[in-house]
């Protein structure tokens, strides 16, 4: 929400998309502004449940992203929680920043003419960026789940359930991992309590 915030051409690259909420803060101030209607959908979640949903139509996945370690532990995880399911590719590819260089590096990695969805865990925004451009050059859907390699490889923990009922997941990461959360959070915050105070951006 802040990089949306500050920065006109990343706004447009997430209202183009089909975007989630998977902030339940989020949610809780959209209600505070009575725009009912709204849910949490964790990235996490949406990977198990539309793999699971699926099933019947034989879609194929391709996972892109995170260190060769994580990708490993990945297609072990989606081996165990969805052995009918078809993971057409796991890879993990160069760390390079937002260009087109970054994107031919994830694409090269999928057989495209094999999968129907590409999933992106390459952290926000830098997934966002690429998710768009992936989508335009090779007409396939394109789903950036940030955390959610990590959570399901086990390399990170996911909050405790609780936590994330009341919101304060987080608050669970930050903790977790200060170095690398605070300014997104603390800047994120800021900017969302600045939006709803002046009405930006919440309208139905």
């Amino acid at each position: 929400m802040h990089n949306a915030a500050i920065n006109p051409e990343y706004a447009g690259v997430v209202n183009r998309a089909f975007a989630i909420i998977d902030s339940r803060v989020i949610v809780a101030s959209l209600r505070l502004r009575k725009l009912r209607g709204y849910v949490q959908l964790r990235g996490s979640d949406l990977m198990d449940d539309l793999i699971s949903a699926g099933l019947e139509e034989y879609l194929s996945h391709a996972f892109v992203g995170g260190s060769p370690e994580v990708i490993g532990r990945l297609e072990d995880w989606f081996r165990v929680a969805h052995p009918d399911a078809i993971g057409e590719a796991f890879y993990s590819p160069s760390f390079l920043p937002v260009g087109e260089e970054l994107v031919e590096s994830c694409v090269k990695g999928v057989p495209l003419d094999a999968v129907d969805i590409i999933w992106l865990g390459l952290g926000s925004p830098k997934q966002d960026w690429v998710a768009e451009k992936i989508a335009v050059r090779t007409g396939k859907v394109v789903i950036g789940v940030g955390a959610a390699f990590d959570f399901k490889a086990g390399n990170r923990k996911e909050a405790p359930k609780f936590l994330r009922l009341v919101g304060l997941e987080w608050a669970y990461r930050l903790v977790k991992e200060p170095r690398r959360l605070w300014r997104r959070y603390m800047t994120g915050n800021a900017t969302l309590l600045r939006l709803l105070i002046r009405g930006d951006g919440v309208s139905q």
